[in-house]
């Protein structure tokens, strides 16, 4: 038997008659006597991580050389695989190694529908990854980053593997451990729409939230409203804070004293079936909503009782999603 180094298949005069996970990515020889000669550690490659998968060679390539045509969840999955494998060491990487190209990790999911909360903000992070290629940036999609992988994995481990030059976040709520954690990487990072504590390698997009829910509000106000409900979003949400701030805005400065009773909180992808019940309650004749989603279920949970909008009660939403066209 010729000798095997660890990092290489190598070459054995002995019988080959099996292989234990290929996640582990270990190999056991043995001789025609099916006893065990030689256990050899091999290094990853594509075909590894298809046959583990059980899927085309094809797929796992585009997906760690960060084309979008995948999708999320097999994404995900052959994201996870190369990881365990060890895929990025040594020559093989995470990614395709390019000389002089910029690589910028991008956290993403597919949205399931135009009503999935991530919509709007996947959207964005599309819009930013065509413009980027167009500069010759390479878009790293990375998996997405669940509260409970957050507990579970370090965000500089998380991105270890892909050797990155920046990073693109949407979606973080102030109270995830990645939120803390951001000025600690070394690397530029770019918030969309998220606030956090002023760092020197974090900068941040975001709309003007406070604004814009100050103009959906005056715009109530114009119409000859005064009691006006607000159907916000979930409290971990910054921009939540930002458009009740907005909306109070606007209620003082038309003289009328904001009253907690018409602010109710809940989902973006609350169907709107308490919230509807609730407002009419509350006998108010419009509602400012925080999302689109939620306006949507708003306006039906309202017809479902017999109210037509806008005739019997206004309600306007933010975002102007492809919802707000249909």
């Amino acid at each position: 038997m010729l000798p095997v180094e660890e990092g290489n298949t190598g070459e054995c005069s002995c019988k080959f008659s099996g292989k234990v996970s290929i996640a582990q990515t270990r190999f056991l020889l043995y001789n025609s006597k099916k006893e065990l000669c030689i256990q050899v550690k091999c290094k990853p490659n594509l075909q590894t991580i298809s046959d583990q998968l059980g899927i085309s060679r094809a797929t796992v390539s585009k997906v760690l050389n960060g084309y979008p045509q995948v999708n999320a969840d097999t994404r995900e999955a052959v994201l996870k695989c190369a990881r365990e494998m060890g895929y990025h060491q040594g020559r093989n990487a995470a990614v395709k190694m390019e000389p002089d190209v910029k690589r910028v990790g991008l956290p993403s999911r597919t949205p399931c529908n135009e009503r999935d909360d991530f919509y709007g903000d996947y959207q964005v992070m599309m819009g930013f990854r065509d413009e980027a290629q167009r500069f010759g940036i390479q878009i790293i999609l990375l998996p997405n980053i669940p509260t409970s992988t957050q507990t579970q994995t370090s965000l500089e481990t998380l991105i270890a593997p892909y050797r990155l030059d920046g990073l693109l976040i949407s979606g973080l709520r102030m109270s995830d451990p990645y939120s803390e954690q951001l000025t600690k990487v070394k690397l530029p990072v770019v918030l969309w729409d998220i606030k956090v504590a002023p760092a020197a390698n974090i900068s941040s997009v975001s709309y003007d939230s406070l604004r814009g829910a100050q103009m959906a509000v005056e715009h109530l106000l114009a119409l000859g409203h005064r009691r006006i409900g607000f159907f916000n979003g979930p409290r971990y949400a910054q921009i939540c804070y930002d458009r009740l701030d907005g909306y109070h805005l606007a209620l003082a400065n038309a003289g009328i004293m904001p009253d907690p009773a018409l602010e109710r909180w809940a989902e973006f992808t609350d169907n709107g079936i308490e919230a509807a019940a609730y407002f009419l309650k509350q006998k108010v004749t419009a509602v400012f909503c925080s999302c689109d989603n939620t306006a949507v279920g708003l306006i039906r949970q309202f017809k479902v009782q017999g109210y037509k909008v806008p005739r019997d009660i206004s309600v306007v939403g933010y975002d102007d999603s492809p919802l707000a066209t249909a």
